[in-house]
């Protein structure tokens, strides 16, 4: 009992805690729930990019034939000097190849990734707008990019924070684990709605805040470096993480790919190639990297280098190598939960939808302990669900009108958050805005259904043959109608309301 009482945070640090909490949480939350909900999204980048530019023929088998056919097309047909050439092989989330150049000059803005066939053949650029705003909107806010990765990963420290000053704050949380008041009044379950969600999902949170801090801040790291060292650049701090490159000096020769596969399958048996890049092509000091993932293993990949004729050079002792390269190269798989195949991006897209609750239920406590309705709680009510209509008119105009799905978020996300301030002048006052909150996740679930129905009618998509098409379609119109579902009709409380301090 009394390593229980010296465990138990005193009544100040609960109240320091508690303050804390409130005010870090309430002045960052927009861009908190920007974050939360865009990263539960976009766990399942690959199948939005697949779903948002269809193809007729899909795989999951190339041959090193089609691979060479691939990358000799592009070399060949490239206009700029290349400084790498990538060919990332199709899996089971995305069921194609595609090839990628980057050249020299970093500033030719020109197609640079393209598709391609079982054959080898190079066909259209990869092109999917919508996927790539839902990331960037994740990753740098749609900020430059510099100053994006410097507020996400300050955002992820303060995700952190907050999860230890809210654990501090209700020295209660895991006793009352199981305490739900759906239908009571409208503080207390705003309080345990985000009480018990926070409670069931804490490690997840503190593994995915931490994870994408990590990301962030290593990023914002690298940045400094280069801005204020004179000595160091950021290409060397990487090199000291993740390893270095190899020096290779050698007359230019063809790619024997045949020999790399071979070599590769009896060096790691069990590894499945993720990707393969040249290095300087058509240099002296052309080599081929092959990225690889490993059995039971969170790193993202192994990478083994090759000299152009199949001979093996070395691997980045990324799964084998320093405690502290091995965490830092498994952090992107746990964060975006790209491990444990559909189950686990079901599950991560399950609590990341959590920590968007939890961040909209936080603020709604606060207004609601304090009965305020006033216009500030009335424009965060509408940007709440504004935000999920804004995200599929983006995907709707960009797909069926190729207009730019940033410009149209941003866009309508400020209309609709400010039309929803024409609802507190009203004389039915709370009742209207609640009405237009209707209306918004109306409007959400109607805009996806037409732009589901539309993307595959325009791609000539039939059931039938591309039923993966409209199941992952079906997949998001499920989502958008979970919102609309009146959860208080099928809950009743099991205990009489109670007054409980909010985490």
């Amino acid at each position: 009992m009394s390593v229980l009482k010296k465990l138990t945070p005193s009544q100040s640090l609960v109240k320091q805690s508690l303050r804390g909490h409130a005010w870090v949480g309430l002045f960052w939350a927009a861009l908190l729930y920007l974050i939360c909900l865009s990263g539960a999204l976009v766990v399942f980048y690959p199948e939005m990019e697949r779903w948002e530019q269809p193809m007729k023929s899909e795989y999951q088998q190339i041959s090193d034939q089609a691979i060479n056919s691939a990358l000799h097309q592009v070399q060949a047909d490239s206009p700029h000097v290349l400084e790498s050439l990538y060919f990332i092989y199709p899996n089971q989330d995305l069921p194609r190849a595609h090839v990628s150049a980057v050249y020299q000059d970093k500033s030719i803005e020109a197609d640079s990734e393209w598709w391609v066939d079982e054959s080898g053949q190079v066909a259209e650029a990869v092109s999917a707008p919508w996927t790539e705003m839902m990331t960037d909107l994740h990753i740098y806010l749609h900020l430059p990019h510099t100053l994006g990765i410097i507020m996400v990963g300050m955002l992820g420290a303060m995700m952190c924070g907050l999860l230890i000053s809210g654990v501090l704050a209700h020295p209660n949380l895991f006793k009352d684990a199981f305490k739900l008041r759906l239908g009571s009044n409208r503080h207390l379950e705003q309080t345990d709605i985000h009480n018990r969600l926070s409670v069931w999902s804490l490690p997840f949170f503190f593994v995915v805040s931490l994870t994408g801090a990590y990301i962030g801040l290593f990023g914002v790291s690298l940045v400094v470096v280069d801005w204020f060292e004179k000595d160091h650049d950021s290409d060397q701090i990487i090199s000291e993480v993740f390893g270095g490159d190899p020096k290779v000096q050698e007359p230019v020769v063809p790619v024997d790919l045949a020999a790399i596969s071979t070599d590769l399958k009896q060096r790691a048996p069990g590894a499945e190639p993720i990707y393969l890049v040249i290095q300087k092509p058509q240099t002296e000091g052309q080599y081929v990297e092959v990225a690889a993932t490993l059995p039971q293993r969170l790193i993202y990949s192994e990478i083994y280098r090759y000299h152009s004729d199949g001979r093996f050079i070395d691997y980045q002792h990324l799964s084998d190598g320093d405690l502290g390269r091995q965490v830092a190269y498994s952090s992107y798989r746990v964060h975006f939960g790209h491990f444990g195949g559909f189950a686990t991006k079901i599950l991560y897209l399950v609590l990341g939808l959590a920590m968007a609750v939890i961040t909209v239920t936080g603020v709604n406590m606060w207004f609601e302990k304090r009965k305020l309705n006033n216009r500030w709680y009335t424009l965060w009510r509408g940007f709440v669900w504004s935000t999920p209509l804004s995200m599929a008119i983006s995907a709707c105009l960009a797909l069926l009108f190729a207009l730019n799905p940033v410009w149209v978020f941003w866009s309508a996300l400020v209309l609709f958050s400010l039309l929803t301030l024409g609802t507190h002048k009203q004389a039915e006052g709370l009742m209207a805005q609640r009405a237009w909150i209707v209306y918004l996740k109306l409007a959400s679930l109607v805009v996806l259904v037409l732009t589901v129905v539309g993307h595959s009618l325009n791609h000539d998509l039939a059931p039938t043959e591309h039923g993966w098409y409209w199941l992952f379609g079906l997949g998001a119109v499920l989502l958008a109608v979970m919102p609309l579902i009146n959860f208080r009709r099928m809950w009743r409380p099991a205990v009489k309301p109670v007054t409980e301090e909010p985490l």
